[in-house]
C-alpha cells in the first residue's frame, strides 16, 4: 500500500508547535489563571479573545475538542483512549486524575493546546504568565475546578439558549447531549430518572430546536443548579457584552485582577473570528445605531420561531427548573446577581 505521506493537516499543526516552541514562553507569575465555562455560539470566543488583550494572558481555546484534533498531542498520548472515545467530555470520576494533570500542565506552560500561533494575531503574546481558557466540555465539573485550583478564577458565560440553538442550527451544528444522557454517574448525581426520560424523548422525537435546547439544558444543568452557592464565580452573559460592555468589563478588570482596561475595551469592539453568519457580520459592519444592532443581535430569535415553538421551549426550560432565561431577551436578574444589567436589557424589548 503506498504511503499517504505528510498531510496538510499535520503540516499545519507542526508549524503551530514550532512557533509555540520558538516564539512563545510561558512563566507562571502566581497570579490567578482564568477558566471560562461556556457553550458553543455563546460568544465565549469573543469574551476570551477580549480578555486575552491583557498583556501576558495566554488564550487557550477549547482544550479538549481542539486538542483532540492535534495529531501530535494524540501521538504523544496526552489524551487517554477513553477520553478520545468519549469525544473529550470527561465527566466521569475515573477521568479525575487525567483532568487534574491536563490542566496543571496547561497552567504551567508545559502543554500548549489550541493557543494563538500567529505572531500577528492580537491574541498572541510572546511572553505570558497567566492562562485564560475557554472550556466547553466539562461544565459538570465546574465546582471541582474551583476546589482543585483555588487560585483560579471561574467565569460562567451564557447566552439565551433559544438564540444560541438557532444560531447553531443556522451553522449546521449538532448540539448532541447524548454522551451526558448515557453517563450513569451524571444521571445519578444530577439529572435523575424523570428528567432523563423527558430528555431522551425530546432528543429522539423533538424538532431540531427542541433537541438543541434539551442538549443545552443538560450541559448547563450543573452550573445553573449550583450557582447560588458560589458567589465567587463571575457570571456573565452575551447579552450584557452586547448592550453594556463597559459595565461588565469593569467587573472583570476588578474580579479577574486585570490591568490593561484600555486594550480590553478596544478589543471587545471587534467581532470574534467565529462570527460566520453573513447577516450578523453585515449588521456588525453597518453604521446602524447601536440600539438597532442590539435589537437584531439579541431579539432576532423571536422572529424566527412560532408561538407554539416558544411554548415548547419554555416547557423544556421549566422541566429542568432553569430560571435563568424565559421568553424575554434579558437574562433573569437572579442569574447575574444584580438588577442593573437586566434592566438595561429589558429596554430593548420591542414592545416597550
Amino acid at each position: 500500500m503506498p504511503s499517504r505521506g505528510i498531510t496538510p493537516h499535520a503540516l499545519r499543526w507542526a508549524a503551530k508547535h514550532a512557533i509555540w516552541k520558538l516564539a512563545h514562553r510561558h512563566v507562571p507569575s502566581g497570579r490567578p489563571d482564568i477558566l471560562i465555562f461556556t457553550t458553543g455560539r455563546s460568544g465565549g470566543t469573543w469574551l476570551t479573545e477580549t480578555l486575552s488583550a491583557e498583556p501576558g494572558l495566554a488564550f487557550v481555546g477549547q482544550p479538549f475538542s481542539l486538542g483532540l484534533a492535534d495529531p501530535f498531542l494524540r501521538r504523544r498520548g496526552v489524551f487517554p483512549q477513553e477520553v478520545i472515545e468519549n469525544g473529550g467530555i470527561p465527566i466521569r470520576p475515573r477521568d479525575e486524575e487525567f483532568l487534574r494533570d491536563f490542566f496543571e500542565k496547561i497552567f504551567r506552560g508545559e502543554l500548549r493546546v489550541s493557543q494563538p500561533w500567529n505572531p500577528f494575531d492580537t491574541s498572541f503574546h510572546a511572553r505570558t504568565d497567566r492562562i485564560v481558557a475557554k472550556v466547553h466540555s466539562v461544565k459538570a465539573w465546574i465546582e471541582w475546578f474551583g476546589e482543585q485550583f483555588p487560585n483560579t478564577r471561574v467565569v460562567y458565560h451564557v447566552r439565551h439558549p433559544i438564540s444560541l440553538v438557532l444560531s447553531g442550527i443556522r451553522a449546521g451544528w449538532n448540539y448532541g447531549g447524548r454522551r451526558y444522557l448515557a453517563d450513569p454517574w451524571f444521571l445519578e448525581h444530577y439529572l435523575g430518572d424523570g428528567r432523563h426520560r423527558f430528555a431522551i424523548d425530546r432528543i429522539e422525537r423533538g424538532s431540531p430546536l427542541e433537541r438543541g435546547l434539551v442538549a443545552w439544558s443538560v450541559q448547563n444543568f450543573v452550573p445553573l443548579s449550583v450557582r447560588a452557592r458560589h458567589p465567587e464565580w463571575l457570571i456573565t452573559s452575551y447579552e450584557e457584552l452586547v448592550v453594556s460592555p463597559a459595565e461588565i468589563l469593569s467587573q472583570m478588570v476588578e474580579r479577574l485582577e486585570l490591568s490593561d482596561r484600555t486594550s480590553i475595551e478596544k478589543r471587545v469592539a471587534q467581532p470574534s473570528a467565529t462570527v460566520f453568519d453573513e447577516r450578523t457580520a453585515a449588521i456588525l459592519r453597518s453604521q446602524s445605531e447601536q440600539s438597532e444592532k442590539n435589537r437584531f443581535l439579541l431579539g432576532r430569535w423571536r422572529n424566527e420561531i412560532s408561538p407554539d415553538d416558544l411554548a415548547s421551549c419554555l416547557r423544556i426550560l421549566e422541566s429542568f427548573e432553569i430560571d435563568a432565561y424565559s421568553d424575554s431577551i434579558a437574562p433573569h436578574s437572579s442569574l447575574l446577581g444584580y438588577e442593573g444589567s437586566a434592566e438595561r436589557l429589558r429596554r430593548l424589548e420591542p414592545d416597550e
